[in-house]
């Protein structure tokens, strides 16, 4: 079997250095482009992830935006529906200019006044009345 143990007493000249060096340089060269290509590829992922968190904010947005137009929509095509009837014209008209037909007039309703009396002692707890025998105003 072969000895795969370096022996460093035998070689130590000036030729085994400059080989240490340049294997300790290629080393270093490698982790650094490790370390830019760990570096890039972190910085691609959260670009990526701000590129989704923008979508799915301007997604919800425009399925609120979709939400409110459908509901005008709505609203249009049920008045525009109520509009294709005499009756619907009709009521319109009256709502929208205040005008009523010939013949027609206000009718005003007028409600009685009540008879009870709302200044009775009898309506007024003990509270009520001592609070009125102390303040007489």
């Amino acid at each position: 079997m072969r000895d795969f143990k370096k022996d460093r007493s035998i070689r130590s000249g000036k030729g085994d250095r400059r080989h240490q060096y340049a294997r300790m340089a290629g080393g270093l060269g490698v982790m650094v482009v490790l370390a830019l290509l760990a570096f890039g590829s972190a910085h691609a992922a959260w670009d990526m992830y701000q590129k989704f968190s923008d979508a799915s904010t301007a997604d919800a947005a425009a399925q609120g935006e979709l939400a409110t137009m459908q509901a005008q929509y709505q609203s249009i095509a049920s008045t525009t529906d109520a509009l294709q009837t005499d009756r619907g014209l009709e009521a319109a008209i009256r709502t929208r200019y205040g005008v009523g037909r010939p013949g027609e007039g206000e009718i005003d309703i007028i409600r009685q006044a009540t008879s009870t009396a709302t200044q009775g002692s009898g309506s007024q707890n003990w509270f009520e009345r001592l609070w009125q025998a102390i303040v007489p105003f």
